[in-house]
């Protein structure tokens, strides 16, 4: 004799399997809910380790390049991107995917409120990013300096 009995109408008891999967799914939520939980800790720790060293200018690294139409190399690339970026008013770390569609523009958003796939995948590319961001910085300085010194030269022609 079966162990599912079924009403006339068709609806009956629930099979013991379906209660095992919803007990499976409810503890790898929780799991998964936990990692990401630590996974946002993490990111918000690099977010203020590389914003403390960053110089307030926009700096980013293009990683998961992918050539869209393989019969036409080079004809459209797309990427996703990790970089410090101005968002809100504020300074954050952020993620956004791009492309070589001169009319599009990427959408930025801070990495902590990216899909979680987004955040995992981003995570190989903080160490670039953080070699980019002291590489920016020290290839500014000159950059400045040639502006303070033609701001000075006005200064000196009208004095």
């Amino acid at each position: 004799m079966s162990k599912h009995r079924f009403s006339d109408n068709g609806a009956g008891k629930a099979p013991v399997f379906q209660d095992q999967i919803e007990q499976r799914s409810r503890i790898a939520n929780q799991r998964i809910g936990d990692h990401l939980d630590e996974l946002n800790a993490a990111w918000l720790k690099i977010e203020k380790t590389l914003l403390a060293m960053q110089t307030p200018r926009f700096v980013y690294v293009k990683y998961n390049e992918e050539d869209m139409h393989p019969e036409h190399p080079g004809w459209h690339t797309e990427w996703e991107c990790l970089g410090l970026q101005r968002h809100q008013g504020k300074w954050r770390l952020c993620h956004a995917y791009d492309n070589d569609y001169p009319e599009f523009r990427a959408d930025w958003h801070p990495i902590t409120e990216c899909s979680a796939e987004a955040r995992v995948q981003a995570a190989d590319q903080v160490l670039r990013l953080r070699e980019k961001v002291v590489t920016t910085a020290e290839t500014f300085i000159p950059t400045v300096q040639e502006a303070i010194a033609k701001l000075n030269a006005v200064l000196d022609d009208t004095l």
